[in-house]
């Protein structure tokens, strides 16, 4: 794997991502998860510690910048795919852990923020693929034709 092309990814992916999460859960779903809220109080922190959100979403955005590159994704809508099955398993299975042990969220947000996450992390994808793959505008475009190589 190139490095150029796994910190460009990387980079895009994250921008895409982070903006993403601030519009799902900051503006457009926020009222819809303040009501999921389990018993527990006092959790969300005043004002987020930019750097450690910066920094995970970093590394979700590599995750998938890599896993893209695994599997030999060839256009926006591999890069899509990838990200979405991802985001939507790797959530699921952590808010459902999460749902299991604290009373942080109900079952409604723990399966709600998975479908976000997969909304979010495959539109990621998405723009990882665009920016990583070889070929041009044809590779882009959803075709996959024209590809020199996988990343």
């Amino acid at each position: 794997m190139d490095t150029k092309r796994l910190v460009t990814g990387t980079v895009v992916g994250g921008i895409a991502m982070y903006a993403l999460g601030y519009l799902f859960w900051g503006v457009i779903l926020a009222n819809f998860f303040e009501g999921q809220a389990g018993s527990a109080t006092g959790l969300p922190r005043d004002a987020e510690i930019l750097w450690a959100g910066v920094a995970g979403t970093l590394s979700i955005a590599l995750l998938v910048t890599l896993a893209i590159g695994w599997t030999g994704g060839s256009s926006v809508m591999d890069g899509f795919k990838t990200g979405a099955t991802l985001g939507f398993l790797f959530w699921l299975g952590a808010d459902l852990l999460i749902y299991a042990n604290f009373n942080f969220s109900t079952l409604t947000g723990s399966v709600a923020d998975a479908f976000v996450e997969m909304i979010r992390t495959g539109l990621g994808g998405a723009a990882i693929a665009a920016v990583t793959a070889r070929g041009g505008a044809g590779a882009v475009a959803g075709g996959g034709e024209g590809m020199a190589a996988p990343l």
